[in-house]
């Protein structure tokens, strides 16, 4: 069974493009295009969430907040891209309960990379 990585971009053409391309990988893809449709789609179980930080209702640290505090959803890694200021998003990313924090633009083979990582770190964590 693929890994399934749920994608949440508020760009059509960013979404489209990075969930072409983690299809083309092996994995199975689900997509949100905002904050709502984010913490829905999460009820599908994926095994990471890929999540932008500016959507148009709800930002990524919100959404970060509220997955992590869902019983379903408090052990799902989380990789939260932005293309603002590096440090202070990381910080910012971290303590809304992401796992990792990836300046854009990301490479398709960054992304990959990423998901793998924390895929492979949960799996091997015995709280998760």
């Amino acid at each position: 069974m693929p890994t399934k990585i749920l994608l949440v971009e508020d760009y059509a053409d960013a979404r489209e493009m990075y969930a072409e391309y983690l299809e083309h990988a092996g994995y199975e893809v689900l997509v949100a295009s905002d904050g709502a449709q984010a913490l829905a789609q999460a009820a599908g179980a994926p095994d990471v969430v890929v999540l932008d930080f500016a959507l148009p209702d709800l930002d990524g640290f919100e959404v970060a907040r509220r997955l992590r505090v869902e019983v379903n959803t408090r052990g799902i890694p989380i990789i939260m891209f932005s293309a603002h200021d590096a440090t202070e998003f990381r910080a910012r990313a971290l303590h809304a309960g992401c796992d990792l924090a990836l300046e854009k633009p990301v490479t398709p083979d960054e992304l990959v990379a990423a998901i793998k990582r924390v895929h492979r770190s949960s799996k091997t964590d015995p709280a998760s």
